[in-house]
């Protein structure tokens, strides 16, 4: 995996907007039941950061692998991608709980416990895109020609 910063513009180039949209799908998604959890339920931070996470990564999974990477349906496993998936997320979503419990501890302000959420979701934001671009949604090369 190339990581100068040319090589990964250039990948993001193709993708971008793309993934830019999903990831804001996603944010509304977590941040719509963050609201939800903590200032009309009641719940504390951490608990709603675990569910709103939980939740939203179904979504995100299915957009990333037909709408960002445009894999076509039998393209690849579900199983084999939707774990790793999952794992990314899962780092996402331990970081972000971590950032929204500290941020519950000193305020039950709802908007300080999204920003948290936020902070800890945007620290593997690029590291995401770049794992998902190169092992799990890598396009395959189409076959050579065979000349007969």
């Amino acid at each position: 995996m190339d990581l100068r910063p040319t090589a990964i513009l250039a990948r993001f180039r193709g993708k971008a907007v793309r993934y830019l949209s999903v990831s804001a799908i996603g944010t509304v998604i977590t941040q719509a039941q963050i609201f939800l959890y903590v200032r009309v339920w009641g719940w504390n931070g951490a608990l709603a950061n675990l569910v709103a996470v939980s939740i939203s990564t179904v979504p995100g999974y299915f957009l990333s692998k037909y709408w960002v990477w445009q894999q076509q349906r039998g393209h690849g496993s579900t199983r084999r991608e939707a774990l790793p998936f999952w794992v990314l997320n899962l780092a996402g979503l331990v970081l972000s709980t971590i950032f929204a419990a500290i941020a519950d501890h000193y305020t039950s302000q709802w908007w300080v416990i999204s920003l948290a959420n936020l902070a800890g979701f945007g620290v593997l934001w690029v590291a995401k895109f770049l794992i998902l671009d190169e092992y799990l949604f890598k396009s395959q090369p189409p076959p050579p020609l065979v000349e007969i």
